[in-house]
This record gives C-alpha cells, sequence and structure tokens, in this order.
C-alpha cells in the first residue's frame, strides 16, 4: 500500500509566520500528519503553533532530542496532548555523540540504556497524578514525587515513537515505543534491509529529504547542487558515513549523483511521486521536508509543489512569508 503523506514544518530558512500558513494548508490538502523538528525552533513551541492552527491533523515531533529532563520533556507533551486535544504524538531522538557533548554537555557511554530509562520516565510523567506520582531510580535518572501537586489525572494519552537511524535503536523502539520515526538521513535499501526488520509490526513514519525541479537541465543541476549542500554537514556524522558505505559509495563524493540520490528524492513532481511510491510496504506515512539549507524562494517552491501531492488541493496564500 502506497504510504499516507505528512509535512516536515519549521524548517529553516522560511519564518514561523510562513510555516503556520503551511499548516492550515497541509491540513486542507489532507496530510495525514503535520510534523516539526529542531533544525532551529524549539520543537514543542512549533508544535503548539502547528496544533493551535489547525483542529484535525495530527501533530508529531520528528524529533524532540533528549536534551531536556525527561521530566520537563513529559510535561511539554501533556501540555501538548491537552492543547491539541489528544492529537499530539511525542517523538523522541538521540543526537550523534559530537551534537551531544559539544552542544548540550551530555556525555553518554551507553545511549540505549538511557534512551531506555528516558523513555520510562517520559511515560511515567506524562501520566503522573497525585493518585499515581512518579517514583523512578535507575542508572542515569531519579525522580521522585513528580505528580504529587496534579489533582487529576491527564485528560490525553501521549504517544511516544523514537527517532531510529540504525537497526540497535530500531530493535529498541520494537521493544518500548509506540513507533518509529526514521531519520531523513536514510537510503531505501537501508530501510528495507536493516531498519523494517528491526522495528516489526509498529508503525514507521519515514522522514524524507525532497528537491523538487522543474525538469529542465538547469533545474536538474540546481537540485543536484541544494543536494549536495544539504548533505555537506553530515559528513563527518558516523552514521552517515556508515549507510554510505553500505549502499558502496564513498561518503567523502558529494559530487556523485548516485549518493545524492540515494539519499534524497530529486526530481520532478512526477519523479518525486515515483520515489514516495517505492516506500510501499516499508513507512506507513512518509514526511516531506525540503533541505534547511534552501533558499526562501527554493524553500517556498518545493512547499508548493509538495502540497500537490497531498490527497486534496491546498487552497490559500503561498507559504512564502
Amino acid at each position: 500500500m502506497t504510504p499516507a503523506l505528512g509535512l516536515c514544518l519549521a524548517v529553516p530558512p522560511l519564518e514561523l509566520a510562513a510555516h503556520r500558513r503551511l499548516a492550515v494548508r497541509g491540513e486542507h490538502a489532507g496530510a495525514a500528519v503535520l510534523a516539526v523538528g529542531e533544525a532551529r525552533h524549539d520543537s514543542f513551541a512549533t508544535a503548539a503553533m502547528v496544533a493551535c492552527s489547525t483542529s484535525t491533523t495530527p501533530v508529531l515531533t520528528a524529533v524532540t532530542t533528549w536534551v531536556r529532563s525527561p521530566v520537563a520533556t513529559a510535561r511539554a507533551a501533556r501540555t501538548l496532548a491537552e492543547l491539541s486535544g489528544g492529537r499530539f504524538t511525542l517523538g523522541l531522538g538521540t543526537m550523534p555523540p559530537a551534537w551531544n557533548r559539544e552542544r548540550h554537555g551530555i556525555e553518554v557511554k551507553r545511549p540505549l540504556a538511557r534512551l531506555s530509562e528516558y523513555v520510562a520516565v517520559v511515560r511515567a510523567a506524562a501520566a503522573a497524578w497525585a493518585g499515581a506520582p512518579v517514583r523512578f531510580e535507575g542508572e542515569f535518572f531519579t525522580v521522585t514525587g513528580y505528580g504529587d501537586e496534579i489533582a487529576s489525572p491527564p485528560g490525553h494519552p501521549v504517544p511516544v515513537y523514537l527517532g531510529v537511524t540504525r537497526p540497535a535503536t530500531a530493535r529498541l523502539a520494537a521493544e518500548i515505543a509506540d513507533g518509529a520515526v526514521v531519520n531523513i538521513v536514510h537510503t531505501g535499501q537501508w530501510l528495507r534491509d536493516r531498519l523494517v526488520p528491526a522495528t516489526g509490526g509498529i508503525p514507521r513514519v519515514v522522514m524524507l529529504r525532497v528537491v523538487v525541479h522543474d525538469g529542465s537541465p538547469a533545474g536538474r543541476a540546481g537540485a543536484l547542487r541544494e543536494a549536495r549542500e544539504a548533505l555537506t554537514p553530515y559528513r563527518p556524522i558516523p552514521y552517515f558515513r556508515e549507510i554510505a558505505h553500505a549502499e558502496g559509495l564513498d561518503p567523502d563524493e558529494l559530487d556523485d549523483e548516485r549518493l545524492l540520490s540515494r539519499f534524497t528524492a530529486i526530481g520532478t513532481l512526477d519523479e518525486v511521486r515515483a520515489r514516495v511510491a517505492e516506500y510501499a510496504g516499508l513507512a506507513d506515512v512518509v514526511l516531506l521536508a525540503p533541505p534547511a539549507t534552501l533558499a526562501p524562494s527554493r524553500s517556498a517552491f518545493c512547499y508548493d509543489a509538495l502540497l500537490t501531492l497531498l490527497p486534496r488541493p491546498a487552497p490559500g496564500p503561498r507559504g512564502d512569508g
């Protein structure tokens, strides 16, 4: 079955006002999910913006990273569940070790064990109230008494999806999460051979970086350049290199069109539509996202094009701020 389609919002360079309008247009166009990440803005704040701008479409963080305490994450997620009327799902993930260390001072020797504890505390704190306060003592986190001051249980549950890139995290998602959010840095082969078997039967939401062009030679050349610029920051990241090597490609050869096209959907709308169809049986939802490195006019062009791929035409003004 062809996967449903959603949009990744709050992606630079467009300002938040433009993304608020895109959220409205995405809901009108039939997006299965509206997702926000942390490429520039706070994921919870932008999820609140999307939730308050829409009324029926599910809202997902793809992903909120583990830089907050698990209780702070749970409190924000619970707030969003109430604000959205139960439409919110917490997509939760880690980061490359260098980003953990250099940007947030998190030094982790056993990331899977820490992530497992983190999710356990988030779940307990999201459901906590005076009748069921959190009592948790683990290797990484200790929480005592959170919820004592909350008079009643929450009105909406908070589903937790784990961001996955490698099989080990995908297996953890299958064990402890309600679903998986597949990293935008992936290939179809990596997803099919490594991640789908590891996630088992849980829902899979797959992020797909998309660069749309008009089909002309100049348009294609520009789109390849944009795809290369989007991948360049990932070149030193271990998981990007691992996935590229698994494809038989050199992660340092960013001029290789094979490398660019494996990690990015590059093409006309018809070509992007065909690329999405390749995710049949691999993804329940594909989240379409222009690169964060595009110029504002190009980002707006890509979003306008991607909206036409959704089930219904999207009325309203362009989302170009």
